[in-house]
């Protein structure tokens, strides 16, 4: 599973609050094998220095515990992962988490941010 900022320029490695504005599905081609995925964009909603950008990330359709796709869903919908008995990507939009954002390395050897973990979002008054 594979994430990147859209577009290809660079952020602080760090964490960001972000909302979810689109998930589509999609396949991805890994070493001859196609795989389903769904493709994840985020909009950053704070710091303020990067508010409005937009990260985009891809998950496997694969549906475990420990899946990405269903600890970013439990993160997404306030629950544990094992507490997930099914999901509908359409009840994430307009969720808030937390992204924790990395660098890393494209195949062709350029830098990319990526999406490494999503965290819950729990706001400071609670709510």
């Amino acid at each position: 599973m594979k994430s990147a900022v859209v577009p290809a320029d660079i952020i602080e490695t760090g964490r960001y609050l972000v909302q979810v504005v689109d998930i589509e599905e999609t396949t991805s081609d890994f070493n001859g094998e196609i795989v389903e995925q769904f493709k994840f964009q985020f909009e950053i909603l704070s710091p303020e220095t990067h508010k409005g950008r937009k990260l985009t990330a891809w998950t496997s359709q694969l549906f475990t515990a420990k899946s990405k796709l269903v600890k970013w869903g439990a993160a997404l919908l306030h629950k544990k992962p094992e507490e997930i008995e099914e999901l509908d990507t359409d009840e994430l939009m307009g969720l808030r988490g937390i992204a924790i954002v990395v660098e890393g390395v494209k195949k062709n050897g350029d830098p990319v941010s990526k999406i490494d973990n999503l965290i819950e979002y729990v706001p400071k008054d609670g709510g």
